[in-house]
């Protein structure tokens, strides 16, 4: 039989209990019980019956198969409408590639919030990494003056304000770099 082992992975192969006369021998000439193997081969263990001399051999063929380690890094927070790019790099043409449940390359974009899941597979053995896609919210300025009518040489000083905004972590820059909610015109 065949038997597949993925990243590292190992496999315990047994050698017995046997009927009384009977013993086992791996084909490395060990006897051992059990026997954890982890690389890549066939694998036999020969049965020999005392009583009557008859030996019979089974095999089983191991493939390991390392997969390569992929990482959309931290979980992104971006301004909205911009496209968030993930890139893999370059990869074993042999493995197969689903970004959020649909086939794809090494490369994937999104203008989306949410999860970003990549599964990569190859010969049976998968692996997968998620990260999170959020977008700032946006925000809408409301002047309390608009349009502002100034006479020459007058001053007036506005306001502005984002009823929608809760947070603490905006900052109006005007146009001369200075911050704040009011400004003097």
């Amino acid at each position: 039989s065949d038997s597949l082992l993925c990243d590292g992975g190992s496999i315990d192969l047994y050698n017995g209990p046997w009927l009384d006369g009977v013993t086992g021998e791996w084909e490395d000439g060990s006897m051992d019980a059990v026997r954890t193997v982890s690389a890549s081969g066939t694998y036999s263990l020969t049965l020999t019956d005392a009583a009557n001399g008859c030996s019979q051999t089974e095999s089983m063929n191991l493939m390991s198969v390392d997969l390569p380690e992929f990482s959309l890094g931290a979980d992104v927070l971006s301004c909205p409408g911009e496209s968030i790019d993930f890139d893999l790099g370059i990869i074993d043409p042999e493995m197969t590639l689903t970004w959020n449940g649909a086939s794809g390359s090494s490369t994937f974009s999104t203008t989306e919030e949410g999860p970003v899941i990549v599964v990569w597979s190859q010969l049976g053995c998968s692996d997968a990494d998620t990260t999170f896609v959020e977008f700032h919210p946006l925000y809408s300025v409301i002047w309390d003056n608009n349009p502002v009518v100034l006479c020459l040489d007058e001053t007036v000083d506005v306001h502005v304000d984002d009823p929608s905004w809760s947070g603490t972590s905006v900052d109006i820059v005007w146009s001369d770099g200075s911050t704040g909610s009011e400004y003097t015109i």
